[in-house]
């Protein structure tokens, strides 16, 4: 891409690929999404971090205009002191216990964990609650009646034995598409969001919002959870840290998360 055809639209994945091993974005990133604005770009946070963690995305990317939430189910378009709702779907928590059971008759038992509150740093329902979750969240224990009586923002399952690859490829054969939508963001865990959800659909809404098309947008990835949007963007980047299904379907790539590849890969587009 050329000075001359910067894109209108820059869209980031946030653990992985904006943020560093703290889960933070660095100084030098934040300078270079300023950089952008500068130029007139919009900026759009997407990530699989459900709204209940809005505050901390805002926090993380300050400059940004949208927030595409919980795999692209919940998108925020932002301002100065506000955040409006612009879409949010949830999935039908019996739905959640028959995807389970499905998968369970061929893989085995499973973990679950479910987020069925969207308020400010609610916690995470968990059967068992697992002693490894990567993020610095408060996780409840609470059995699966319980946590699924009600829709649900997402849920995760993770076998103890089984390859997550083959939790994930079970599941896509035997999951109908209109039951919920199935993908893997690097965490170890399967996760079920609402059918029809992905961050394809949530950049696509973005972009019709502003009034762009798929060619003005760039965006950035490091999981699968990352491909719909890789696919529906004109221009993709992933990270050196990236999954091998990412690097395969990016047009670029730049350095890990790690290295602030985001940071790099936009200043070099902006000399």
């Amino acid at each position: 891409m050329t000075r001359s055809a910067l894109p209108k639209l820059i869209a980031t994945d946030l653990d992985g690929t904006l943020l560093g091993a703290d889960h933070a974005s660095s100084p030098r990133t934040k300078r270079a999404m300023e950089a952008a604005k500068d130029h007139g770009i919009a900026i759009v946070g997407i990530t699989g971090r459900g709204p209940r963690l809005l505050d901390i995305c805002r926090m993380e990317v300050p400059l940004a205009d949208y927030l595409v939430l919980a795999q692209g189910s919940h998108i925020y378009r932002l301002g100065a002191e506000s955040a409006d709702l612009r879409h949010a779907a949830l999935l039908p928590g019996h739905r959640v216990e028959r995807v389970v059971a499905k998968l369970e008759d061929v893989v085995g038992p499973l973990e679950l964990v479910v987020e069925n509150d969207g308020g400010h740093d609610s916690p995470l329902l968990a059967d068992p609650v697992p002693t490894d979750w990567p993020f610095p969240v408060t996780l409840t224990h609470a059995d699966r009646a319980a946590s699924l009586t009600a829709p649900v923002v997402k849920a995760f399952v993770r076998s103890p034995i089984v390859h997550i690859d083959v939790v994930l490829d079970a599941a896509r054969r035997l999951v109908p598409e209109s039951w919920c939508m199935l993908t893997e963001a690097g965490i170890g865990y399967v996760e079920l969001c609402p059918p029809g959800h992905d961050k394809g659909t949530g950049l696509a809404f973005v972009a019709q919002d502003l009034g762009l098309s798929s060619d003005d947008v760039l965006v950035f990835g490091d999981a699968r959870n990352d491909l719909p949007m890789f696919g529906w963007a004109g221009n993709s980047v992933a990270m050196a840290n990236a999954h091998p299904d990412v690097l395969a379907a990016a047009r670029a790539r730049t350095l890990s998360n790690v290295e602030d590849g985001v940071a790099a890969y936009i200043e070099a587009l902006l000399a």
